[in-house]
């Protein structure tokens, strides 16, 4: 057990592949999408998928307060905007 912890503390963690593996979760989840499927992304379009996942769940979620009445909300940005133009 002691040689498993130094061994753990010794390995290095990689934050961009558990981040893009929680990427690849919620847009399993939030999609209905094959998990199998998105793993074969490249990580451009992993991201890109994402951001634009994130952009519509925004959209939606402030569509449906306003739809039951709901006022003085902020509007949410164009979930069809082009994310990769210069500002």
């Amino acid at each position: 057990m002691e040689g498993r912890r130094k061994k753990a503390k010794l390995a290095p963690k990689s934050k961009t592949v558990s981040l893009l593996g929680r990427y690849v979760s919620i847009l399993a989840v939030g999609e209905n999408k094959d998990i199998n499927s998105l793993m074969n992304y490249t990580v451009y379009q992993i991201i890109d998928e994402f951001t634009r996942y994130q952009l519509k769940l925004r959209y939606d979620t402030w569509d449906r307060y306003r739809r039951a009445g709901a006022s003085n909300l902020d509007e949410p940005e164009d979930w069809l905007k082009n994310l990769y133009e210069e500002n």
